[in-house]
């Protein structure tokens, strides 16, 4: 499984896509834990809406995560993404413009053991 970033008619997009189909991330939550920027996700340099994009992508994968077995609460959920959704972005969401593939094999190697 993996999340696709990707830049359509000059707005970024952020999709995970699983073995059900593509689900597209809005910034809503991402934004209610730390705003970064309100006018959503962006991606290609070290600014407020990749940080944005950063934050959802690591909520949602960490959230799955929880849902899948590991025991975390919404607050340490929230905590981790927060903590570690700078040195994310710088890594993954702030390398390309256009398009960017991040695979969950990926994050989990990046958060290292929770």
């Amino acid at each position: 499984m993996l999340y696709r970033i990707k830049r359509i008619n000059g707005n970024v997009r952020i999709a995970f896509m699983s073995e059900h189909g593509p689900v597209e991330l809005k910034p809503r939550w991402s934004q209610r834990v730390f705003n970064h920027s309100p006018d959503g996700f962006e991606m290609g340099y070290g600014g407020s809406g990749p940080a944005q994009s950063g934050l959802a992508i690591l909520l949602h994968y960490l959230s799955r995560q929880q849902r899948d077995g590991v025991r975390l609460c919404r607050h340490d959920v929230e905590s981790i993404a927060v903590d570690r959704h700078n040195e994310f972005t710088r890594r993954f969401v702030a390398r390309n413009d256009r398009s960017v593939r991040i695979f969950d094999r990926e994050i989990r190697d990046f958060l290292g053991e929770i």
